[in-house]
């Protein structure tokens, strides 16, 4: 399937594909975030459980420089993205990045950043938003009030008039990343990164 969507039509009709929650909801949050990077944003994921953690001087979320943690901090077992050559991220100009920040490791030669938590945090998720409508995506997003049912409707139809898919979940940030992945299976929709200068420390593998 090419990333502006294909179009299914029922007689004169655009059909619409709709997602039963049930569909993606099984997914744990990091499974969902990954699957985020990998399809929407066509990044590559090098590995699923490297040691991350939280930095005690910022508080951003990084990678070990290494698979054995050598701060107490890298505590969780996360998946984490390799950077092109030419590409590095600053979270603090990256929405989509927001809260993470690259490290080198010398195991993988390359330098590498933890998936970011978009599943779950609302900042991101909204990020993603505008990444796919400056990619030429619809989206709409519907809040329902109390009873029954997912709280968050999110539905997403792909450029020039291309499929559309909707997916439901109790918030915010699990609808929209649920209806991202659906909506662009298998490819990336654009290169992502801006290339930006190398920090201080980056010859030295980070801080």
């Amino acid at each position: 399937m090419g990333l502006s969507g294909s179009r299914e039509l029922l007689g004169k009709e655009q059909r619409i594909v709709a997602v039963p929650i049930s569909e993606l909801s099984g997914l744990a949050n990091r499974e969902l975030d990954t699957l985020v990077v990998e399809r929407v944003l066509g990044l590559e994921v090098v590995a699923r459980d490297w040691p991350c953690g939280p930095e005690p001087e910022c508080g951003l979320w990084r990678a070990s420089p290494e698979r054995e943690p050598v701060a107490p901090w890298y505590h969780t077992p996360s998946p984490v993205i390799r950077l092109p050559d030419d590409r590095w991220v600053d979270e603090s100009e990256d929405p989509l990045f927001r809260g993470v920040m690259a490290n080198y490791a010398e195991e993988l030669d390359a330098w590498i950043v933890p998936v970011p938590f978009y599943s779950v945090d609302p900042g991101l998720a909204a990020a993603l938003v505008e990444y796919l409508r400056a990619a030429g995506y619809e989206i709409r997003i519907e809040a329902r009030g109390g009873g029954s049912g997912p709280a968050y409707s999110v539905t997403v139809r792909g450029p020039a008039g291309g499929r559309e898919v909707r997916a439901a979940a109790n918030t915010f940030a699990r609808a929209v990343c649920e209806a991202a992945v659906l909506a662009v299976p298998g490819s990336g929709v654009a290169k992502h990164f801006q290339t930006s200068p190398a920090p201080a420390d980056r010859e030295s593998g980070g801080r």
